[in-house]
């Protein structure tokens, strides 16, 4: 399902303050503008998903997914996925961002309701499944982190599933992503299933409606 403009701007429309834990500094929460499209492509661009020091995991991933590759068990192509953040309204049923006090876009994250097959857990079946939501596109400028701003940012995610009647969220990231997977762990996320695709191995979680978060 293709959400329309309409439905975007009708969700999430109060902006959300947020303060830093360490240094009192505000940032705000608040629905993505077509004004934003620029700054969210460039941090897209701009934030990789591994730090320096996950070198050694992410080498360990990429040697399991190559066996994985070469014995042919457990193991499945990775389908390139289309480029959706050039077209926030055509494929998110909502998508947010966080301001820094100088009006700049440092965090975004988006819920989608269409979703992109490949690379999900085998014999889940959960793309099948009716009325239910995949959170993407969490990002967060290294300048802004360890301030809470992609806690944040999911926890606007879980709060519009709420609201919005959905049953069940998901999301994937990749094994050598320890701080993302902490914070879905933290938020109420459980661990529903890994698969080596490409040279990746993705870990998808879920989180049920009314399931508690610990932090």
């Amino acid at each position: 399902m293709e959400p329309s403009s309409a439905r975007l701007e009708m969700i999430a429309t109060s902006a959300c303050p947020l303060y830093a834990a360490d240094a009192m500094e505000r940032f705000t929460i608040r629905p993505f503008v077509a004004s934003d499209q620029t700054a969210i492509e460039a941090l897209d661009r701009r934030v990789g998903p591994y730090r320096p020091e996950d070198a050694a995991e992410v080498a360990a991933m990429r040697k399991r997914a190559a066996l994985a590759r070469a014995s042919g068990v457990g193991w499945q192509p990775h389908a390139p996925e289309p480029d959706d953040i050039d077209d926030v309204q055509r494929w998110y049923a909502a998508f947010w961002v966080a301001i820094d006090p100088g009006g700049g876009v440092v965090g975004m994250v988006g819920v989608r309701r269409s979703f992109h097959e490949g690379g999900a857990p085998p014999g889940h079946g959960w793309h099948a499944e009716q009325n239910i939501a995949e959170l993407r596109r969490l990002r967060v400028a290294p300048d802004a982190r360890r301030r809470g701003v992609g806690a944040a940012l999911t926890r606007t995610g879980i709060e519009w599933r709420r609201r919005d009647g959905c049953p069940r969220l998901y999301l994937h990231t990749t094994s050598p992503q320890a701080p993302a997977r902490a914070l879905y762990e933290r938020l109420g996320f459980r661990d529903v299933g890994h698969v080596l695709t490409g040279e990746y191995e993705y870990v998808w979680y879920a989180r049920e409606l009314g399931a508690e978060a610990t932090g």
